[in-house]
């Protein structure tokens, strides 16, 4: 009997799916129990990268260089933070970037990203959050997460040194950060690995050693190449970006040159293909509805919107945004155009919005060209000092 019954105990079978074990309590008795061993592995998480890149090739390839993995001494940058305004291209060059070091297997790894949402009081990521996802991606279960964030910024360094013991190069991308104690305890501590940052505020601190890069607004021509190639990449026998040329440099100009202006710009060509690009730039010129015609409804119940992208940023700026926080809307967007005094007259306002775009912006750069600008288009010379 004895031998009878050990022939069909070796003859049977269970199978648990998902992350669970299947434990035998005894004789024919299986239970199914979660299994708290580490989670599958997200190492593959980069969304998709923008279908061109237009105006960025210096940047493209400054960034490469600090991505690139030969350097492995103690000294090789391992941390670049990219920032500027709302809208200037900071993910989407981010996300080319790191695709391209993917595909040149520089990262066998694995590539991971982290949305940060830093500029959004209702969704942002905290920084033991932030750790935490990346600990889960890594095949930390939480059950296996310690208490402290100190703790488990050690088990993040210690998993990255057992990754690099193996030679598995790691990407960890984090996109739109608040501040560097956002992010600071993602920076690798083996030359390694890399961290890739994008913010709208210049990350510049002691403790977060940050190759900083900042991008500014699109070249004229490279502005209107981008919707040129928009619309081409969507119709390939578009005749609008051969016959008018000038239509698409001015409508170029109205969006500011940020690439998320044009991106709006060029899908509101692209819906109605019958739509002279002239038409649309002269309802753009009319600096008083154009933010509001910079909008598209893309059909799943989301839209892409510039408002929105600066209202964000405008919500960190305190008490003092009341006064001057439509002459704002107004700036960032058209600060290089030849209207710019209808938006700004006097030195007053004009000081007041450089004062807090800096505030909101994580530097005087931006303040600069609004001051320059409004220099220039009152026949001044003397260029201000912040």
């Amino acid at each position: 009997m004895a031998s009878k019954n050990a022939a069909r105990w070796r003859k049977q079978r269970a199978r648990g799916s998902g992350h669970a074990r299947i434990n035998m309590v005894s004789g024919d008795q299986y239970v199914l129990a979660p299994y708290n061993g580490p989670e599958p592995r997200a190492l593959a998480g980069l969304p998709a990268a923008p279908a061109q890149l237009f105006g960025r090739q210096a940047q493209l390839r400054e960034v490469l260089a600090l991505l690139d993995p030969a350097d492995e001494s103690p000294s090789a940058i391992t941390v670049s933070a990219i920032s500027g305004l709302a809208g200037v291209g900071k993910t989407a060059l981010a996300l080319y970037a790191a695709h391209e070091a993917v595909t040149r297997d520089w990262f066998p790894g694995g590539a991971l990203f982290v949305p940060l949402a830093g500029v959004d009081p209702a969704d942002g990521v905290s920084a033991d959050q932030a750790l935490g996802a990346v600990l889960r991606a890594l095949g930390v279960s939480d059950n296996d997460l310690p208490p402290a964030l100190d703790e488990q910024a050690a088990l993040y360094q210690s998993e990255l040194a057992r990754r690099a013991d193996r030679g598995e190069r790691l990407l960890v991308m984090a996109d739109d950060a608040a501040s560097a104690a956002q992010v600071r305890r993602l920076v690798p501590g083996t030359p390694l690995h890399r961290l890739l940052v994008t913010s709208r505020h210049s990350l510049a601190s002691p403790t977060f050693p940050a190759r900083l890069i900042d991008l500014g607004e699109l070249a004229p021509d490279q502005a209107a190449d981008l919707i040129s190639g928009a619309l081409l990449h969507a119709r390939g026998h578009d005749p609008r970006p051969g016959s008018e040329r000038a239509a698409l440099e001015a409508m170029a100009e109205h969006c500011g040159h940020l690439p998320l202006a044009l991106q709006i710009a060029s899908a509101l060509l692209i819906a109605d293909p019958g739509l002279p690009v002239a038409t649309l730039a002269a309802d753009l010129s009319d600096i008083r509805t154009r933010i509001r015609l910079l909008s598209y409804d893309t059909g799943d119940g989301q839209s892409l919107a510039v408002r929105p992208a600066f209202d964000l940023s405008y919500r960190r700026l305190g008490d003092r945004r009341s006064e001057s926080q439509v002459l704002i809307n107004l700036v960032v967007v058209l600060m290089k155009t030849r209207r710019f005094t209808d938006a700004v007259n006097t030195r007053r306002q004009a000081a007041l919005i450089s004062r807090e775009l800096g505030d909101a912006y994580g530097g005087s750069r931006a303040a600069n060209r609004v001051l320059e600008m409004e220099e220039r288009m009152k026949g001044r010379t003397q260029k201000p000092q912040l």
